[in-house]
Formats: structure tokens, sequence, C-alpha cells
């Protein structure tokens, strides 16, 4: 019976991993354009870039660049007066529009709007952070603060920082979307695009810090799954399975809490320090796991990487179905057997 509950954990968890990999891979072509200049951009990946630009460049723009055959050479040549030549009448479409030229020009590739498209870009880091996350949660953020404070950190504490308010704090722009002299209404939707954009980032006073830094050590989890919940609603697959893993990591970290309470007795304060202090085997454990894994994944191509994060993702969802839903069944249709069984034999 053991044997078989494995093996239909397994098949599964591959099936489910090679179905959810197989579909972005196939479906999910809208990053391409990040990994080229703009220079070598073509039409398709004008068009891809401009989506995500906002609902008036979508709207006033896509038809005419589609029709026109804008290519990344075009654009970047591109100024007010020949956007009213090709037939762009609203002004306020014009300056977002030549605003996030400006910046493309400037760094040369697109940057990363959101979550998938930052993905598509880091596909090593992204699976790197992902497993040592599952197994070191605290060392991974620690690594996220030292090694990729703008790029994935202040992304994933955006939530966090509607908690503890600085009135004090600016604003961080890393996008050419803020304009100084727009209309009330779309200032007011600017400004509440401000923590959806995975791009538009507010850095944390030192206060906003240590007080995010306190949450980290003792609920990790409900840091992440804040971020999942503001950032990657888009994405229901990685959405709902980032939650599950989010929530059940929670519960166990509780549940352990409370089983060092019960064994400690008297000495609860140092049970409750103990959770939290980082040995010096989990340490070397995370080094090790880092250096393979930083090693492994910088040579393995897309598909493999995709497929790796995936099975991180699924595997959890798996395991939690099968300790909280299927076991429960097996175990209760094994006692009905048994019971039945009983009945059998009294009644021969």
């Amino acid at each position: 019976s053991h044997l078989l509950l494995v093996t239909v954990f397994l098949v599964a968890m591959v099936v489910t991993m090679v179905l959810v990999s197989a579909s972005i891979w196939l479906f999910d072509f809208n990053d391409n354009y990040m990994a080229k200049p703009i220079n070598l951009w073509t039409n398709e990946d004008v068009i891809q870039w401009m989506d995500g630009l906002g609902e008036s460049v979508k709207k006033d723009c896509i038809d005419i660049f589609e029709k026109e055959k804008i290519n990344g050479l075009h654009l970047s040549s591109l100024v007010d007066k020949s956007l009213i030549q090709l037939g762009v009448v609203s002004e306020y479409t014009r300056e977002s529009l030549l605003l996030s030229i400006n910046e493309l020009k400037q760094r040369e590739y697109a940057q990363p709007r959101n979550f998938m498209e930052f993905k598509a870009a880091n596909r090593e880091d992204v699976v790197l952070v992902t497993l040592t996350y599952k197994i070191f949660p605290r060392l991974t953020f620690l690594y996220l603060y030292m090694m990729h404070y703008f790029d994935m950190f202040l992304p994933i504490i955006q939530s966090q920082l509607q908690i503890h308010p600085d009135i004090n704090n600016d604003i961080k722009i890393e996008s050419p979307e803020e304009m100084t002299d727009i209309e009330e209404d779309e200032e007011e939707e600017q400004k509440n695009s401000l923590l959806e954009n995975f791009n538009l980032l507010v850095e944390p006073s030192t206060k906003q810090l240590m007080a995010i830094g306190i949450e980290i050590l003792l609920v990790p989890h409900l840091v992440v799954a804040a971020f999942v919940i503001s950032h990657l609603q888009p994405y229901p697959l990685i959405y709902s399975m980032s939650l599950i893993h989010c929530i059940s990591a929670t519960f166990k970290e509780v549940k352990a809490l409370r089983n060092k309470l019960r064994n400690g007795g008297g000495r609860g304060g140092n049970a409750i320090l103990s959770i939290f202090k980082t040995s010096r085997n989990s340490l070397i454990g995370y080094l090790i796991l880092w250096l393979l894994g930083s090693t492994i994944f910088y040579i393995l191509p897309s598909f493999l990487l995709d497929m790796i994060f995936y099975f991180l993702l699924v595997q959890n969802c798996v395991q939690v179905f099968y300790s909280y839903v299927l076991k429960g069944c097996i175990n209760r249709f094994i006692q009905f057997l048994v019971a039945l069984n009983i009945r059998l034999a009294r009644g021969v």
C-alpha cells in the first residue's frame, strides 16, 4: 500500500508539473523581446512591449504601429512630430509613449514590469531563490537583501510598506510612467498603479525596514503571501500554488513552535528563540545548496528551468493534498474495510 501511495504521489506530481510547464512554454511567448536590445526588435517585439504601457497607449497606438510595421529602429527614432504624422492624436498618449521610449533607449533593454517578465529575464535566479526559500526562508530573505535588493527584495516588501506607512518616505520611481503635468483623474490612476507595477518601487525608510525585518524573522511566509496576493493574481496557477505553500508552511512553523513550548516546559523563552536561531548546520546547508544551484541552474536551458520552477510549486501542493486530504480518505477507507471484514467474520 505504501508503494502504491508513493507511486500515485510521484505520478500526480510529475504529470501536473509537465502540464503546467508545457502550457507556459507553448503559450507564453510575450517575453522574448526582453532578451534583445531595442535596435534588434521586430514589429512583433514592439507590439509586445507596448502592450504593457497602459490602456491609452494600447488604444491609440498599437493598431497604428501594426499597420505601419514599426520596428525597434523606427521606435527609437520617434519624436512628437512623427507620432502626430502617424495619427496619434492624444497629447497625453504621445508624452507617455515618448517618456517610455526615452527610458528604453537609455537602458537599451526592456525592464521587467511584472513577475512573469522578471521570471523570463531572470529564470536562474528565480528558480534558485524558490528552491532555497522552501528550505531556508529567512536566510533567503537575507540573501535577497544583500544581493538582489532592488530587483527582488524591494518588490516583495512593497505590500508591507502599506502596513507600515511613513509620511516622510519619498516614492522612488523606476519607470517613466510618472508625469507631473497630467489631468487629475489620470494622476489618481497613476498613483493607484504605483504598488501594482513590478517596476514602480517605494524604498523603505530605516524604521520601516526594521519593522519589516522583524516580520520576516517571525512570519516570513506571510510576507511572501502579501506579495503573492498583490502581484500574482493575474497568474492563477502560480498564485494558488504559492498561497498554498505560504499557508501550509506557516501552519508547520506554528505547530513546531507549539510543540517546542510544550516540550520546553518552563523554558518557553528559549523554545521561542530556538525557532528563529540559524544554526551553523543550517547556514552551511544553505551555502551548499546555493553553490550547487547557482552552478547547475546557469547551464540549464530555459525550458528545464521552467520545469524545475513549477515542480517546486506543484510538489508542495501535492504534498499538502496528500497530507490533509488523500491520507485521511485512505485511512478512513481502510478503517471501513477492516470494520466490514470484522462484520463479515462475525456473520460467518
